[in-house]
């Protein structure tokens, strides 16, 4: 049986309300993810991101390093070293106290501000990869049926489940997601330019103390 110009017009409506209702929601997460990274970038550029270009490996904290170390730590008042004669006990010590600031530095690093800014970036693209399916159906071929809708009903409220200018604020709602996500794919980054440049320079730090640690 044909359907009715109502019927046909109401089952456009439908698919247009899931679509707009898929729409609405991406966009309102990416806008909370932007506020986030903003206050998270905000937070973080008070605290100093450690610097380990002046840092050894612990490999190389060796007898030498112990005697140099010894060298320079002296008595303001004698001139006698404050650290005693290097054996294996004592550069054992001495490396373990190393070990222990260069786990210290990366704990900051860990907790910094601009670690957690970086994170979200692969939230978006989890509720991106999620969304893929349904917002293909309900973004791509459909919005020739949204097209279809307002060509064909003209706008009309048919099953009254859309706000009265349904026909608008379908418009509306599609701008705001081609803005949020545009075709060049510019629009699925969270951060700025300037953020992922400071979450990239403390993940660049955090690999760093990593590899200190380590060899």
């Amino acid at each position: 049986m044909p359907l009715t110009p109502t019927q046909m017009c109401g089952q456009l409506e439908a698919i247009k309300t899931s679509g707009l209702k898929s729409i609405t929601g991406l966009t309102r997460k990416m806008s909370m993810l932007r506020s986030l990274a903003s206050l998270l970038e905000l937070s973080g550029d008070g605290i100093a991101i450690p610097d380990a270009s002046a840092l050894l490996p612990l490999s190389l904290i060796n007898a030498d390093v112990y005697t140099q170390i010894r060298a320079g730590c002296t008595d303001p008042l004698t001139g006698q070293p404050l650290l005693p004669p290097i054996s294996g006990g004592n550069l054992s010590a001495l490396q373990d106290t190393v070990k222990q600031g260069y786990q210290a530095l990366l704990d900051v690093i860990n907790s910094h501000p601009y670690g957690r800014m970086g994170d979200l970036q692969s939230l978006i693209d989890d509720l991106l990869n999620q969304a893929s399916a349904p917002l293909g159906q309900a973004i791509g071929s459909a919005l020739n049926v949204y097209g279809c809708l307002d060509s064909l009903c003209g706008g009309a409220n048919v099953i009254a489940a859309a706000p009265a200018n349904f026909s608008a604020a379908g418009q509306q709602i599609e701008a705001n997601y081609h803005k949020t996500f545009p075709a060049s794919g510019a629009g699925d980054n969270v951060l700025s330019n300037i953020q992922q440049s400071k979450a990239n320079q403390l993940q660049n730090a955090k690999n760093v103390f990593q590899n200190l640690l380590s060899s």
